[in-house]
């Protein structure tokens, strides 16, 4: 009996946590771009137009934005309420413009990027292909 009930309170815990993602502009605060762990926030329902009340639009992930204009890169991360997991989904405009979209469903995901990650397992893998 006292298993069931711890069970179930740890279970609506970790219901009622909320989503935590990374929230700054590099154009705004250069630090965005490698010192971000100060700019981790909640990520709260958004509350206007139809979504007021318990119709309020939940954050479903984090998302990263890196734009480059003309060799200028700038990165914006924020919670994200729409649109789907992105690993580097890349969006050519005109002029020398393009993005690279991140998105990703788990706490504080929208961190480093997922190219140095994968970089660093390169070493990893040519090592156990060897062997």
């Amino acid at each position: 009996m006292y298993s069931t009930t711890a069970i179930t309170f740890f279970c609506l815990l970790a219901l009622g946590q909320a989503l935590q993602c990374y929230h700054c502009d590099t154009k705004q605060d250069p630090e965005c771009n490698s010192h971000f762990e100060r700019h981790l926030k909640t990520c709260e329902p958004l509350e206007y137009g139809e979504f007021v009340g318990e119709d309020a639009k939940q954050p479903i992930g984090c998302r990263k934005i890196v734009q480059n204009v003309i060799g200028e890169i700038s990165i914006h991360r924020e919670c994200a309420y729409t649109g789907e997991k992105f690993d580097g989904r890349k969006i050519t405009g005109t002029s020398g413009v393009s993005i690279t979209l991140y998105q990703c469903s788990g706490d504080k995901c929208n961190g480093a990027s997922a190219l140095s990650f994968s970089l660093a397992l390169v070493p990893v893998v040519a090592l156990l292909w060897r062997f």
